[in-house]
């Protein structure tokens, strides 16, 4: 699987693959990176990230907590560096807090939620997502200007979960 810190400044595309919004495809270009199945049931919302040709999910996000909210992950990745990912309560998006002491933030820019940034704990803007016209697709853009974090790949995966949850609850 190919690192998104290798794909840096190139534009990653994410769609909505099945009609009821359980399976969405991340793409560079024509080449599939990974694919993002939500588990629903009743207290249910995994959603897990499979890359192609394997059967076992690579993450998955657990939403966990009703008054204190938080998303568990579990990774079979070998570069995996345990976080802690805490939806904010009253806006939209997710602060990250890694074990290595990193801390970082996906929060939509504008009224609707259909911009989110990633940004560092100094406010420094490494990523961009952005909706497309009806909610079933989406760009990530890694902005030139930022260096690229070596939880990257991590990051990109949680503001995409998330930004799906989002939608989903906003939906129900």
């Amino acid at each position: 699987m190919k690192k998104f810190n290798q794909l840096l400044h190139e534009p990653l595309t994410w769609k909505n693959d099945d009609i009821w919004g359980r399976t969405y495809t991340l793409r560079h270009g024509d080449t599939v990176l990974a694919h993002l199945e939500q588990d629903q049931g009743l207290f249910k919302s995994d959603a897990s990230i499979y890359v192609p040709d394997e059967e076992k999910a690579l993450y998955v996000f657990r939403p966990k907590g009703i008054l204190n909210r938080r998303l568990e992950v579990e990774s079979r990745d070998i570069d995996f560096v345990p976080a802690k990912l805490i939806p904010h309560t009253w806006s939209d998006g997710v602060t990250i807090h890694f074990s290595s002491g990193n801390q970082y933030e996906w929060n939509k820019t504008d009224f609707w939620g259909r911009t989110w940034q990633l940004t560092t704990a100094e406010g420094v803007t490494i990523a961009t997502q952005k909706l497309g016209t009806w909610s079933n697709k989406g760009i990530f853009t890694i902005l030139s200007d930022a260096p690229a974090p070596a939880e990257l790949t991590q990051l990109i995966f949680a503001g995409w979960v998330q930004m799906i949850l989002e939608l989903q609850a906003a939906a129900a």
